[in-house]
Order: C-alpha cells, then structure tokens, then sequence
C-alpha cells in the first residue's frame, strides 16, 4: 500500500508538473501573440518620410525592453531593432555551436509537445536627417516535424519578410531585389518573390518603396499571429499572409494550383512611368533624326519574321544619372523588335523622325549602338515628363547601406 501511495503521489506531481510547465507556455505564447500584434500594429503606423525622430522615439520607448541600437543613435542617424521571441528562441539565440543545438534539440520538442510554437517577430526602422526613411519587418515560425502532409524529421520555418528601398530594381553591390518587372504593372510600389537554396523553409519577400500606400503596406504585412496560439499549426505561407495565396510562390503545396495559360496576345508595357522612372538607373532625352528598318534574323532557326529598326538620335538632356553621351551628340540605338513566339509577344517598339522621346537606360547603358529593351522607350510629352519626374523624387540617398541585409 505504501508504494501505491508513493507511486500516486508521484504521479500526481509529475501530472501537476505538466500542467505549470504546459499552462507556462500557453502564457508565453500568448504574450508573444499580443505583443507581436502591438508591434506589427505599430510597425504599420510608420509613414516612411514623414514619421519624425518624436514618433522614432515613442517608439522606442514602448519597446526598449526588446529593442537595440548600434552606435550611436541621434535624430540624424539611429537604426534601432525589437525583436519579439518565444523563450526557447531567445534561448536558441545564445546558442553558438552545432553541438549545443543538437543536445539543446530535446527541450524544443518538448516545448512543441507542450503546444509550443517557436517562431519570432523583428521590426528595424533607419531615422536620417530626423525622419524615418526606411522599415523592416520580418516574421519566423517554426513548423514541427510530423505535422499534416509532412513526414519529416526536422520540421521547417515558414519565413516572411517585407523591406523598404527607394527603388525596385537590382542595385550594384545592393541587396537582391527579389520579383520581376511585370509585377509592377499590377502593383508599382512593391514586388514579391521566393529566395533560392532554403530546404528546410518556405520564405517569402517583398520590397517595397516608401510611398506604398498605407492600406497596401497593411496587405502586404498583415501577419496572423494567431499561428501562436492556435491549436493546429499554421503549414503554408498564406495561412500566415494571405496576400501571398495569390503570389502562388509555392505551387507544390497548393493541390488546386493550376499552370496559368501562356499569353500569346500582343501586351504594351504596362508600368506605370513614374515606376519605370524610380527604377531606372539612367534617362536621357532624345530627339530623332532618321530611321532605318531592316530584316531581323539572329540565327538559322525558324522564328516569327519581324524587322528591326535602326535609329539615329540625338541627346537633348540626361534627366537622371550618367550617359554614355554627351548633350547634342548623335548616336544610334536599335528598337525593341518584339517578342519570341514562345513567350508572350510584347509589342515592338519604334521611333518616328521628327519626335522626341524618353529612354530608361539600365545599369549596362553602353554607347552607340544603343540597344533598346522593351519598356524602355516613351514618346515624351507634358505627361510623361511630369511622370519622370514624380519618380525621380521618389529616389533618395541614405547615408548607410540599404537596410539591415537579410533574413534568407
């Protein structure tokens, strides 16, 4: 009898050591949820160029227990991080080497056991000049092996992040800009895409401008981070974005997902201009003065007949960056011809005697002969150059490299 009682009392207590250290994580990830809501919340309150170093600073008050600056941090230059974790990501955090984290491998599956859902949450904002110019904001979740559909021995991350830039196209020694030009002409201020080489994750980005409007920035970063606390975890990424069920980036793991047919109608350039302004390394004005229209033929494969078109132009005015000419210079510069049969046949591109025209040159301008992509050439009037000129302003320059790298 006495051991019966022995064995009760012990399995007693190990049934109440249970329910603390599984009512301890319910209320861990719970605060984690609330906290996380607050600080997305406040996150998308941020209005890039035109938040002050007042509101940087209220916010850094609210959240100094989980932000950090580096150096100094003054109205002219601060880069501040809070970064929102469950306690054994914090933990995991500290932990250096591959040694540790396979013998530190057993608390996290029984945190997992316990309802435990290891993920995190990190906001960055860059104050310059008393503003705050740019903002970051990236989540983490962790998905448990052995979950609905996956029968995997270590589980993977489901990892989304948002950034700003002051413009969406691939800068020299900058981070890579992830998403094709065409998204622009649905969504100007920002593109999506999926980072390569991950195994273990499914990950998303998006870069956005800091003229986004607020209600698309909203769409963009609306988190649900009830994934904390639900009973069943969330598995794809737009369980946790929504938006992004529409970005079809992984189409593997949507069993309705179908193959989208290839367009073979003529489609004109669709970008807006003030984002083909904003994106552009490069724009010269030109004029015309003759044209020449010859047939194309790059190989001796069968292809769609089409002729190109060679013209004489002369430089007006560099509007933005450097050209390879300099004003009043002749040179030549070949039309876009149109496209493939096999892709979508954009529409060609030509240029009459006697107009002016806008070019958006890439970071490879070379000098005569100039060889035109699509979208690169506008016939330039009032309109366009009031465009040009609107997406010219949206370019700014930041005294540090473009913000904080990334999370892939």
């Amino acid at each position: 009898m006495r051991i019966i009682r022995v064995l009760r009392a012990v399995g007693l207590a190990a049934l109440a050591l249970l329910l603390v250290a599984f009512a301890f994580v319910q209320i861990e990830q719970h605060l984690l949820r609330h906290r996380a809501e607050r600080l997305l919340a406040d996150f998308q309150s941020i209005r890039l160029h035109q938040s002050t170093w007042a509101d940087a600073q209220i916010l850094m008050t609210r959240w100094g227990a989980w932000g950090h600056y580096e150096g100094q941090c003054t109205a002219s230059d601060c880069a501040y991080t809070v970064k929102l974790a469950d306690p054994i990501s914090r933990i995991s955090d500290h932990i250096n080497s591959d040694t540790g984290r396979r013998l530190f491998r057993p608390a996290v599956h029984t945190y997992e056991f316990l309802g435990g859902k290891p993920g995190w949450l990190t906001v960055s904002f860059f104050v310059q000049d008393g503003l705050i110019w740019r903002s970051f904001v990236g989540l983490l979740l962790d998905v448990p092996p052995h979950t609905y559909q996956r029968d995997d021995d270590y589980g993977y991350s489901l990892m989304l992040l948002a950034r700003s830039s002051d413009s969406l196209h691939q800068k020299p020694h900058g981070n890579w800009v992830l998403g094709t030009d065409d998204q622009l002409a649905d969504h100007p201020y920002y593109k999506e895409g999926r980072p390569g080489g991950c195994e273990v994750c499914l990950a998303a980005e998006v870069t956005y401008t800091p003229y986004i409007p607020p209600a698309q920035l909203k769409q963009i970063t609306s988190y649900d981070l009830s994934c904390f606390t639900r009973f069943r975890h969330c598995l794809n990424l737009p369980d946790v974005l929504p938006i992004a069920r529409d970005w079809h980036l992984y189409p593997n793991t949507e069993p309705a997902y179908k193959e989208p047919p290839l367009s073979t109608s003529p489609t004109p350039c669709a970008i807006p201009v003030f984002a083909r302004a904003r994106d552009a390394s490069s724009i010269v004005l030109v004029d015309t003065i003759s044209s020449t229209t010859a047939e194309w033929k790059p190989s001796d494969e069968p292809i769609e007949h089409r002729d190109i078109q060679t013209a004489e132009l002369r430089l007006v005015q560099t509007l933005k960056g450097k050209s390879p000419f300099t004003p009043g210079e002749l040179f030549k510069a070949v039309s876009w011809p149109g496209g493939d049969i096999d892709v979508p046949s954009w529409e060609r591109e030509q240029v009459e005697p006697g107009k002016s025209y806008v070019i958006f040159l890439g970071a490879d301008g070379s000098r005569s002969p100039l060889s035109l992509d699509f979208c690169q050439l506008i016939e330039s009037t009032p309109s366009v150059l009031e465009q040009v000129s609107r997406g010219m302003a949206q370019n700014d320059v930041l005294k540090r490299p473009e913000l904080f790298g990334r999370m892939f």
